[in-house]
């Protein structure tokens, strides 16, 4: 009796611990997607090439050093507790399903090459960072004074 209330509280510490990974990972591959495109747009076409290899250098080992490791945790982490609890039932293919859908959308995003760009608006510059931090002064009407 004593084994089996060790055993099953060992079985409860390790699917904590694994879900917890999962959310680590996630929580980091999530962060990373979105601050990639914005590292990415940090660059202008008049930049030299010495900024554009500095950031192009620190996406590729952010993306290949950082969220790569973090992708395949969150998923190896969020598929363990299917075996680890014996879940395998039909709302959880489903769920597997929906899961699986996100990176088809993030494939089909990345190889058709669609830039952050498209989504924002550059300053005087061509650089697109500002227009992201700083939202742009009202419109001033005739009514306001201005």
């Amino acid at each position: 009796m004593a084994q089996r209330v060790r055993r099953r509280a060992a079985m409860m510490l390790a699917i904590a611990i694994v879900k917890g990974l999962h959310i680590a990972g996630v929580i980091v591959w999530g962060a990373g997607l979105m601050a990639v495109p914005l590292m990415l747009a940090e660059h202008a076409p008049d930049d030299t090439q010495e900024e554009y290899a500095r950031v192009r250098r620190f996406t590729h080992y952010g993306y290949t050093h950082l969220l790569t490791p973090a992708a395949v945790i969150a998923v190896a982490a969020g598929t363990a507790p299917i075996f680890l609890r014996g879940v395998f039932v039909p709302w959880m293919f489903g769920k597997l399903v929906l899961v699986g859908i996100g990176p088809l959308f993030l494939g089909y995003f990345s190889s058709a090459q669609r830039p952050a760009r498209h989504f924002f608006q550059p300053d005087a510059r061509g650089r697109f960072r500002r227009s992201i931090r700083r939202a742009p002064p009202p419109p001033r009407s005739a009514a306001s004074g201005g």
